[in-house]
């Protein structure tokens, strides 16, 4: 049996945000681990429990404004395509 992964990543599991290889990996640990797959059988029940508690995943528009306002500001670059693309076509016309 391979040693038990970090509670982050059965989490990650429970919640579905591992990459696909990672997650077969984790799941191959499952089946031989029977203290792992209770752990995840159980975040899995309370993570449906809070759901059906709580209507849902959804956070309140106020979390949601606050979560947004804490993220790094994204830049858009798709201008600069827009803006350069007739300058380098013509710059290739002249050689």
């Amino acid at each position: 049996m391979s040693p038990c992964p970090p509670f982050q990543d059965l989490n990650a599991l429970v919640d579905g945000a591992l990459p696909r290889e990672e997650e077969l990996a984790l799941r191959r640990h499952l089946d031989d681990c029977p203290a792992c797959r209770g752990w995840v059988n159980g975040m899995d029940a309370l993570k449906q429990a809070v759901g059906r508690a709580y209507g849902g995943n959804v956070a309140s528009p106020a979390l949601q404004r606050a979560v947004r306002a804490s993220l790094p500001k994204r830049r858009h670059w798709w201008w600069a395509g827009v803006v350069a693309g007739p300058f380098l076509l013509a710059s290739g016309a002249f050689l």
